[in-house]
Parts: C-alpha cells; sequence; structure tokens
C-alpha cells in the first residue's frame, strides 16, 4: 500500500500519486475549513478511481440532550475556522454509492463513506 499525503485544497491529489490510481481518499476534518472545500472534493474525487472508497470525518453542532454544549462548540469551531454550514459529509451522499454514515460523540462527529460511481461529482445523487 502506498499512502499519498496531499494538500486537498491546492488539489494536488492526482499530481502527488502520480500515475498510479487512487483507490481510497480520506478527508479528516478539512472540508469545512478548505477555502472552496466543494472545489476541493471535486477535484480529489475526479482524481479516484470508479469503484474508490471516499470517506469525510467533520464537525457539526450537537443536538438533541447534547445541545446545551452549542455555545461553547461554535466557539471552539469558529477559533478553529471552521464553517459549521459547510456538512461536508452531505457530498459523500451527493456523489457516491454505497454511503454509509455514522454521527459519533455527542452528534459533533460526522462521518460518511461511499464509492466514487461517475466521473462528474455533480451529476447525481446517491443512488
Amino acid at each position: 500500500m502506498t499512502v499519498v499525503h496531499a494538500d486537498a485544497g491546492a488539489g494536488d491529489l492526482a499530481r502527488s500519486a502520480g500515475q498510479a490510481p487512487i483507490d481510497a481518499v480520506l478527508f479528516t476534518y478539512s472540508l469545512s475549513i478548505i477555502y472552496d472545500g466543494p472545489a476541493a472534493w471535486s477535484s480529489e474525487l475526479a482524481a479516484a478511481r470508479l469503484g474508490a472508497w471516499v470517506a469525510v470525518a467533520d464537525l457539526a453542532l450537537p443536538t438533541g440532550a447534547w445541545v446545551v454544549l452549542a455555545p461553547l462548540a461554535r466557539l471552539a469551531c469558529r477559533a478553529g475556522g471552521v464553517d459549521l454550514r459547510a456538512e461536508p459529509w452531505r457530498l459523500v451522499a451527493r456523489d457516491t454509492l454505497d454511503v454509509e454514515q455514522r454521527t459519533l460523540r455527542a452528534v459533533h462527529i460526522r462521518v460518511a463513506a461511499g464509492r466514487v460511481w461517475a466521473r462528474a461529482p455533480q451529476a447525481g445523487g446517491g443512488r
């Protein structure tokens, strides 16, 4: 296995990987911080082979019984430059197949994964 470390904000996954097909892409707490997260998503998704796994782990405000912690979470996210409106895990449901989603840790961590099924991410929706 070869692990490629790339700057998603620069859209350089394909360049960093060379000619090797990309079998998996993982975004951890990044798409809500990157200036143009959807563009970064599209660029990296385009570098992945058809059938590759793509996963996103990112932040959301706590809900339910944990909503009392929302002001603290909002402050921490603002301090870290997180755009809580980004909701990047929704891109996985929109653009991939076989989607699995989980909500963790007081409902403020959202994780989603799916398989790349088309070259144009905007073309579909979580079939």
